[in-house]
């Protein structure tokens, strides 16, 4: 992937202990950074992720979970869909889940839609 440099404002600044994570490296000192998720952005990436089980009326749950890691919101979801939903806990369950997330703005959007 190409790489794009970000100025570091505000939100930005959420980017910093990514670093390990999504691969940032700091470039200056602390001016900016070059982000090899081209598309993203450094502030894009900390953006929360919700899986939201009122998505699926069906399942008569209220719960929304929510966290700036992907995959702990998926092994929380997995917990949750395992104990209280009756669901085993396989590939194909993570993948529903995975499917299921969304960047915390449009869970905002779709859930007031």
């Amino acid at each position: 992937m190409g790489t794009a440099e970000f100025l570091e404002y505000g939100s930005y600044l959420a980017c910093e202990p990514l670093r390990q994570t999504h691969g940032c490296n700091g470039q200056g000192a602390a001016l900016s950074f070059r982000c090899p998720i081209f598309q993203l952005g450094c502030a894009t990436l900390a953006t929360r992720r919700v899986i939201d089980c009122r998505d699926h009326r069906e399942s008569n749950c209220s719960l929304a979970m929510s966290g700036d890691n992907a995959n702990e919101v998926i092994e929380l979801a997995v917990l949750h869909a395992t104990t209280h939903h009756g669901y085993q806990d396989n590939e194909e369950l993570r993948k529903i889940l995975r499917a299921m997330m969304k960047d915390e703005e449009e869970a905002r959007r779709t859930t007031a839609a």
